[in-house]
């Protein structure tokens, strides 16, 4: 089961990178960051509303802890600069 999701998440992952480089072709490496985020801000923002959980984190939260969203951007920002550079396979090891 764990390998299927697995295989399942690297197919998204590299569907994602192919995806996100086509927005560099029309907005460029910083601005396609910013759109992707944004969307991806979007969805969660419905998903965390329809789940019926708390939206807010809880109090006393350590600062580092939110570091995965740094993480994250900087994780894409480099897959953008990647693509077409090397091939996705490369990206994905």
């Amino acid at each position: 089961m764990y390998s299927l999701l697995a295989s399942v998440a690297a197919f998204l992952i590299a569907l994602m990178i192919h995806i996100n480089s086509g927005l560099i072709d029309y907005f460029g490496i910083h601005l396609s960051s910013v759109i992707i985020h944004f969307c991806g801000l979007v969805f969660i923002t419905f998903a965390s509303l329809g789940s019926g959980k708390r939206f807010l984190p809880k109090r006393g939260l350590s600062y580092y802890l939110y570091s995965g969203g740094f993480v994250g951007y900087f994780t894409t920002l480099f897959n953008l600069l990647a693509i077409g550079k090397i091939s996705i396979s490369s990206i994905l090891a």
